[in-house]
């Protein structure tokens, strides 16, 4: 693929991975991650999604293949983590020390938060805690640009709080969300802000995959 230039920023997203302890994608999880090390990207975002039902023996399975990325890698759960959680979250907690991240990269900040839902079946849903966490800290940046992450995407359709979530994001200098959950990619806009769907780790056609990003001056492909 053609690259912007020498100089540009790459970060690689994976998102909705589905791994299951000797199925398909926990096979093609370990085939990327052996992609990426070989890719001159500048870090990983893991958007979501890393299992099927958030199991304890799930979570050990994905985190064995994503403790292979030799690169700097944020990671935020997804639905099915939060609402099939066995622990009510924490074991994903305890295992990547969070469930939100902020991070600068060549002037930028790329930040993250959880989204649930909390209650099996329920719609996604931003806790006030983690939007005042993540207006705190996008307070103390102000002059860069932003890159917004969180598995679900910022609509009515997909977070009950979407609105709030829009309103914060829109003080900062957002240049683009990333989120995952329907498996496809896609532009849209969520307010006025720009945003990324990712695809899935597994598009049901045979082959696997990810996001990669490329960020050069005001332009992102």
């Amino acid at each position: 693929m053609a690259i912007f230039s020498a100089n540009a920023t790459r970060i690689i997203v994976f998102a909705d991975l589905h791994v299951l302890p000797g199925n398909e994608c926990e096979k093609n999880m370990h085939l990327a991650v052996d992609e990426v090390n070989q890719s001159d990207a500048d870090l990983v975002v893991i958007n979501g999604d890393l299992t099927n039902e958030g199991s304890d023996e799930e979570l050990q399975a994905v985190k064995a293949a994503l403790d292979g990325i030799k690169k700097p890698q944020y990671v935020i759960p997804g639905n099915h983590e939060d609402q099939w959680s066995q622990s009510a979250c924490k074991r994903f907690v305890d295992m990547w020390g969070s469930d939100r991240f902020v991070t600068e990269l060549d002037g930028m900040v790329i930040v993250g938060i959880n989204c649930g839902p909390y209650m099996k079946a329920a719609d996604g849903h931003i806790k006030q805690e983690d939007l005042t966490w993540l207006d705190e800290t996008l307070s103390k940046h102000k002059d860069k640009r932003v890159i917004s992450v969180n598995h679900y995407p910022i609509t009515y359709e997909d977070l009950d709080n979407y609105d709030q979530y829009i309103n914060l994001l829109s003080k900062y200098r957002v240049a683009v969300h990333l989120c995952g959950h329907h498996h496809i990619f896609k532009h849209y806009k969520g307010g006025e802000i720009d945003a990324l769907m990712n695809r899935a780790l597994d598009m049901k056609n045979g082959d696997y995959g990810y996001t990669l990003i490329e960020i050069d001056g005001d332009k992102l492909r």
